[in-house]
């Protein structure tokens, strides 16, 4: 059980981790302008995305990470 509930701990230390790392992500968001170029990292090359997609796409990782914690 020991081990269990360790496992367990790290696992919700890396959720947290990258939840508040998706919450950075989105706070950035927040302060670009609109029409501000945003680009994501597919594969080797830097592929250009619209700004309210990525926000949407960072909102959905965050509620996916709630889920998982």
């Amino acid at each position: 059980i020991q081990k269990e509930l360790q496992e367990m701990l790290i696992n919700k230390e890396q959720l947290t981790a990258k939840r508040n790392e998706n919450e950075l992500v989105l706070w950035e968001f927040e302060l670009l302008e609109p029409e501000a170029n945003v680009y994501k990292l597919v594969g080797p090359i830097m592929a250009k995305q619209d700004l309210n997609e990525s926000k949407g796409n960072v909102k959905e990782r965050i509620k996916f990470l709630d889920g998982e914690m």
